[in-house]
């Protein structure tokens, strides 16, 4: 194998025009697909369509049509009254209802009151009522509309839903740009936009602002290489690569027809720290040698030294990201596989790019002649205190891995957004004005043939709803029974619910006579199979919300009722559960495979485990600090331990490597661990200082998600490096005990 890749590097630096040439020509070729490129922020990017949870939003959506949804938050700027202002608020209503692809608006002008005088029933909308009519309506009926105005009459709600003809996640901006429009015409009020739409085009925000940053992790890798190499060329050379592999890999995902989103917003970044870790063990070796020998044979055995190791560290983090991809989950599957066909890339472009341009450019490649950095004080201290060392690593994990046990699996999706965001401030302030908590709709299917009017169907209902309006975080239940007490108030003068199918099918029929067959969407579908059941309850965490909506089920299934929960609420209940199933299977996935490479490559079950355990250090300690900082395990830190594994081992292999080389030149293992930290320790650091602002600069990121992967991942990468810088070789002086030096020093 050597001499076929000693020859493949020859080829190379004998030609290193014509691979400059069909590398920048490849990179073109496949920029072509850009022109594919297409972004999406709905909610039905998480699943692919075959999946059972797109089945399920489908079968929701036949049944109550489209789940995007738009509300508009109304209030007075002076906090006066708005039923005076009712005609303003209908006006408004018509006007949003001439926006492209709006089905219907729903406001308090157009809810439907229901009253009765001597002997005649009278179904009419608010805003056809005389005033002293309206607020006796409201006050009688006031929990009916609890979602359109809130109980002091200062803030209320527009309902829009939109055609469910096509997918409109193309055309959100479109729709929220019209409205806007719309609403800047009325100087009097305050307007809070949120919703799906709303919501949808605040993550394509995030993920745009959040692209912004990579530019200036560029610059402060720019000036860190530019203080080790003092060297415009070195500099330069890395970004470009970087740029071409980045180019190559998001010009891939466009011909492969994947859609841009928040959680691929993170492929630049990583891919830049990627082939930039490459680059600079090549580089590193290469100013090294440049002491003794030529450019061209320093650069030849540089690549050929570093052949191996490069390889392997590219294989180890492709498993590990590859091994993420083994989800349901469709973003983060993505993620997997881009980064890691991205990963092949920069290290297929690190040979056929970057060293042929090392070697064209070399008389602008200037090295300063100052001495070789040693590491004599850090190897002698790792010497002297081996076991202290191997002790308080051994604590660190144990400590680490008990916290990490007591982790939970959760997220709640209006915390991705910061406290800033007008999306998130907007729904919190409307959360607080109109007292009204998350919603959940709940859908009961009545299979085929059987009647909402059936009076044994309207029993199990009042059970239904009776169950979860006890529950402590529920604070309201709207249904079917809402309207049917009302009717049965008017007509009969009870609070109670009638007592048989002719007198609830009669209620029906009336109400359906008067109301739309929008409002009607809000209760039971068309068939009049299913019913919807709101609840408002304040539950922020998706895994509380899954325990409770399993909890309903359960007691559905018991009084004989088929229940299930309808609208995207039930893609975060999904991704929660999958987030489980997906750290845990990628990483021992991770951890196998990387473990049978460095068997394999290195022939030596000793190594194998030693080089194994340090990376038990930044997998525990990721568990650590997620506890410690209050988070849970959601999107972005449940792939944290197996990336950081895949990279962190990257060190731990270029470390062995130089260490077996040095046993196999020495003889003695106190100088193969010397040679080890003189040949690489410094590539280690630089790595680690360029994955740092790779994977750091999503600190600053907008997307919780990311800001939270990019914190711990950095941090978690730090803690590699001082693993293999410490552990690492006590491990090895521990268990190899052969040496002529002392092992005191």
């Amino acid at each position: 194998m050597k001499i076929l890749y000693k020859k493949y590097i020859d080829l190379i630096l004998e030609k290193p025009k014509t691979f400059i040439v069909l590398s920048i020509f490849l990179a073109g070729l496949v920029s072509i697909s850009l022109m594919k490129f297409e972004s999406s922020f709905s909610n039905r990017i998480w699943f692919n369509e075959k999946h059972e949870v797109s089945l399920k939003l489908d079968e929701y959506e036949r049944i109550f049509h489209n789940i995007d949804s738009l509300v508009i938050g109304i209030e007075r700027r002076d906090k006066s009254d708005l039923v005076s202002n009712f005609s303003q608020i209908e006006e408004l209503a018509n006007l949003l209802e001439s926006v492209k692809y709006v089905s219907s608006v729903e406001a308090i002008p157009r809810a439907v009151s229901i009253s009765s005088k001597e002997d005649d029933i009278y179904i009419k909308e608010i805003l056809s009522l005389e005033e002293e009519e309206k607020l006796e309506s409201l006050k009688n009926q006031g929990d009916d509309f609890r979602h359109l105005l809130n109980k002091e009459h200062t803030v209320g709600q527009i309902l829009i839903r939109f055609s469910s003809e096509s997918d409109l996640s193309e055309e959100y901006e479109l729709i929220l740009d019209q409205i806007k429009k719309i609403i800047l015409k009325y100087d009097d009020y305050k307007f809070y936009i949120i919703g799906s739409v709303a919501s949808n085009t605040a993550f394509k925000e995030l993920a745009l602002n959040d692209n912004l940053l990579i530019p200036v992790s560029a610059v402060l890798i720019v000036l860190f290489l530019y203080f080790f190499f003092k060297s415009v060329v070195i500099v330069f050379l890395p970004i470009f690569l970087s740029v071409m592999v980045i180019n190559i890999t998001i010009s891939l995902m466009a011909f492969s027809d994947i859609p841009y989103n928040n959680i691929l917003a993170a492929i630049p970044g990583i891919l830049l720290a990627i082939c930039l870790a490459d680059s600079i063990h090549i580089m590193s070796s290469l100013y090294l040698k440049l002491r003794t020998q030529s450019f061209l044979n320093s650069l030849r055995e540089s690549m050929i030294e570093n052949f191996i190791p490069t390889l392997l560290t590219t294989i180890s983090t492709i498993i590990s990201f590859i091994s993420i991809a083994q989800t349901e989950i469709e973003p983060i599957q993505h993620l997997g596989y881009l980064v890691s066909l991205g990963t092949f890339v920069a290290w297929i472009y690190t040979y056929t790019l970057l060293a042929p341009l090392l070697l064209v450019l070399e008389k602008f490649v200037k090295v300063e002649k100052k001495e070789e950095k040693k590491f004599g004080s850090l190897l002698s201290f790792v010497v002297r205190f081996k076991k202290v060392v191997c002790f308080s690593f051994f604590l660190l994990i144990s400590f680490s891995f008990y916290f990490s046990s007591k982790l939970k699996v959760d997220s709640d999706p209006i915390s991705y957004f910061k406290e800033s965001n007008k999306f998130r401030s907007d729904l919190e302030h409307l959360t607080e004005k109109m007292d009204i908590q998350r919603t959940v709709d709940l859908v009961v299917d009545l299979k085929k043939g059987d009647s909402i009017s059936n009076i044994k169907n309207i029993e199990k209902l009042r059970k239904l709803v009776t169950y979860i309006e006890k529950k402590d975080k529920v604070s309201s239940v709207t249904s079917l029974l809402d309207v049917v007490r009302k009717m049965n108030k008017v007509l009969r003068n009870s609070d109670s619910l009638p007592t048989k199918t002719k007198e609830i099918s009669e209620m029906l029929f009336l109400y359906e006579l008067s109301a739309s067959s929008e409002n009607n969407l809000e209760l039971f579908d068309f068939s009049k199979r299913y019913l919807k059941v709101r609840v408002f309850w304040n539950i922020k965490n998706s895994s509380e919300s899954a325990d409770e909506i399993d909890d309903i089920q359960k007691f559905s299934s018991k009084i004989g009722l088929d229940v299930f929960p309808g609208g995207d609420f039930v893609i975060f209940i999904s991704i929660v559960q999958k987030i489980v199933e997906t750290l845990i299977s990628s990483l021992l996935t991770a951890v196998i495979f990387v473990f049978f490479l460095v068997l394999f490559i290195f022939k030596d079950l000793k190594i194998a485990l030693i080089a194994m355990l340090p990376n038990v250090v930044p997998i525990s300690f990721a568990g650590f600090l997620i506890y410690h900082s209050g988070f849970f395990l959601d999107i972005g830190t449940s792939m944290i331990a197996t990336i950081t594994l895949g990279i962190a081992i990257d060190d731990t292999i270029h470390f062995i490597s130089k260490y077996v080389d040095g046993k196999r030149k020495y003889n003695d293992n106190y100088l193969a661990v010397e040679y080890a930290f003189e040949n690489c320790a410094s590539a280690l650091i630089q790595t680690t200082v360029v994955l740092f602002f790779g994977f750091g600069i999503f600190i600053f990121a907008e997307f919780l998600p990311n800001r939270n992967f990019g914190f711990f991942t950095s941090v978690c990468i730090v803690m590699a490096l001082l693993t293999d810088l410490l552990l690492l070789p006590a491990i090895l002086l521990f268990f190899h005990t052969n040496s002529k030096r002392p092992s005191k020093v």
